[in-house]
């Protein structure tokens, strides 16, 4: 299992929202367009991916 970490803002909508679902945040999946905005526009993003799918932000 490696771990690839990345500073870029490469992940999707959809990528985003299975994260959120996958550790029970549900509150804040319910939204995904206010979420995914909001990570857009941080001006740092870090995240995680494990075989091309995200598991950390």
């Amino acid at each position: 299992m490696e771990i690839i970490y990345k500073d870029e803002k490469d992940f999707t909508k959809e990528n985003i929202i299975e994260l959120f679902l996958s550790v029970d945040w549900q509150l804040s999946a319910s939204n995904p367009d206010k979420l995914y905005t909001a990570l857009i526009n941080s001006p740092t993003v870090f995240t995680a991916w494990e075989n091309n799918k995200l598991v950390g932000a």
